[in-house]
Formats: structure tokens, sequence, C-alpha cells
């Protein structure tokens, strides 16, 4: 409202009221015992997963007190072997889809200094619950979607599922419609059952490079903020993600996925289908490719071409 010196589709009045709400919450020490003690009753059955107790009788509003833990920091695990790597990439992704598409209840943090691991024991242990927050079944029916959608590499679908969510209404630039569907994409990316063995090597995968890379375009055309579920969910799908970088971790992520998805309960039919499987206004694929071309040659816009009927 106040300066030019940063581009106003990046909509930092919403970004700043999401951070400000969770500041307060962050704050609020009974709040997040409330959550410490949530999530040790959610994940009271998972193999390898602790919980920190909290010291109920010495903590207040403004002082939380937990049983302590005698562990490593991830950076430090990232130097042990690749099959311990592996066993806590698993179980990272694994405890972020159960809280998003099983519990609705996420701790939305994934600053690393929040997992430590204890070698002997072989066990992750969770720190830092201030930043929960829950998730409505209708927003998770149709995130679950646009992801699965980005595992198969369904066009349609994604587009769909992300106008449905509030992403794009359609009428965006369609350099701008296409790189937001390419970025679901690169997030379902570890997802799709076509990688080597079924399995997905985070390490040498292009996931992060793909999304800073798609992030400039998005920017200066967005024309509304994303969901304000997105500003955290995407913080911690990120930050999960980047922890299983940071480990070189290698594993069936897509089958853990598949799993999810087809244990899922949805709250009605698939709209996609209800909706006659519309066709997206765009040829996404061969806008991408026009974007591609662009930055070969001149790196100037061009402006939008007709293939087929279709803006490109």
């Amino acid at each position: 409202k106040y300066t030019n010196l940063l581009p106003k589709n990046l909509f930092l009045d919403v970004l700043a009221r999401e951070i400000r709400s969770e500041l307060v919450a962050e704050c609020d020490y009974e709040n997040e015992a409330r959550f410490y003690k949530l999530f040790k009753h959610l994940f009271k059955d998972e193999k390898g997963i602790h919980v920190p107790d909290v010291v109920s009788e010495l903590s207040t509003r403004r002082v939380l007190v937990t049983e302590y833990v005698d562990a490593i920091t991830l950076r430090e695990a990232a130097a042990l072997s690749q099959s311990i790597r592996d066993s806590i990439g698993i179980r990272l992704l694994r405890l972020c889809l159960k809280e998003l598409f099983v519990f609705k209840q996420m701790q939305t943090d994934p600053n690393p200094g929040n997992f430590f691991y204890q070698p002997k024991g072989d066990t992750l242990y969770l720190i830092d619950f201030g930043a929960g927050r829950s998730y409505k079944d209708t927003f998770v029916d149709d995130y679950l979607r646009v992801v699965h959608a980005a595992s198969l590499r369904d066009w349609d679908r994604v587009y769909f599922y992300s106008t449905r969510l509030g992403f794009i209404d359609g009428t965006e630039h369609p350099d701008m419609l296409a790189a937001h569907c390419e970025s679901v994409m690169a997030v379902g990316e570890p997802f799709r059952t076509d990688s080597e063995g079924g399995i997905f090597d985070f390490g040498r995968s292009g996931v992060k490079e793909r999304m800073v890379e798609l992030g400039p375009v998005m920017v200066k055309y967005r024309k509304r903020p994303p969901p304000p579920e997105i500003y955290s969910l995407h913080r911690k799908l990120a930050g999960c993600y980047l922890l299983c970088i940071t480990l070189r971790a290698r594993f069936a992520s897509s089958r853990m996925f598949s799993d999810v998805f087809r244990e899922y309960t949805f709250q009605e039919p698939d709209p996609f289908e209800a909706a006659g499987r519309p066709s997206p206004p765009l040829d996404i694929p061969a806008r991408l490719r026009l974007m591609e071309m662009r930055k070969e040659t001149s790196g100037e816009g061009a402006k939008a071409n007709v293939v087929e009927g279709k803006i490109v």
C-alpha cells in the first residue's frame, strides 16, 4: 500500500495477515501444549516417531516445558547411512501425508530444527507445535484430487481442481495459467509411478529448481492471492521435500501416496466427472513449450497464439 518496491501481485497484505495470525498462536503456549498432546495422541501408534510429553504443572500461557530430547539434528543425520536417511525420509513424508489427508490437522512449520533423530533408538522426535492448524473436509478433498491429478500428469484435472481451490479463475495471462499448472505437476512429481524401480530419488530430483524457476512468472501475472490455507500448507509440504532432499533420501513415495489416496473417503463423487470432464481454455503443454522457446531466444514476451482453437 505504501511502497512500489515489491510487486502488488505478491499480495503481501494477505501474507502478513496469515503470518500475524500464526505468530499470535505461536506465542500462546497453552495452545501449543494442546497441539503437543493432540499430535502425541495422533501418532501414538507410529513406529519410530515420538512427540515429547508436556510437563503441565510447569507450563503456563507464557512458559512451555516438555520432556528433554537427546538427539541429533537432521543436518547431522544427513551424514548417516543411506538406509537410515531413507528411513527418516519415509517417516517425514508419511507424517506430512497423514497430517493433511488422514487427520486434517497439521503442524505447519517445517523448520529443520523441529525434527531430531536418535540413532540409538532409531527414533524421530517432533517438537514445536505452535503453528498447528486444521483443514476443512471440502478443501482437503479438492487438494488431494489435484495432487493425485499431478501424479498422473492429468492437465485437465489439475486445471479443474486449481479453479475449484481458488488458485486461478481462468482469466489470467496464459503464462500464469501454464506456470501454475506446471508448479502443481512439480508438487506431484514424487508421487508418480514412472520413477525407476518405483523409487523416487529426492537428492537428484529437480523439484526445488523447477518451483524457483516458475515463481517469477506467477508473481508477475497472479491476479488473486492463493487460498489462506495454502500459505501454511505449501510451506510444510515444500519444507518436507527439502528435508528429504537434504537427506538425499530414496524411497517409494508414489506407493505411499497411492495408499493414502485409495484409503481416503471423499465427501462427494468426483466433481470433474460430474462436470463432464471439461478441458482447460488453453493447451498447457504447448504454452509451456512456447515459454521455453522464448527463454532460449530473445527472452522477450510473445503474444498468445491460437492452436486448434485453444490459446497457447
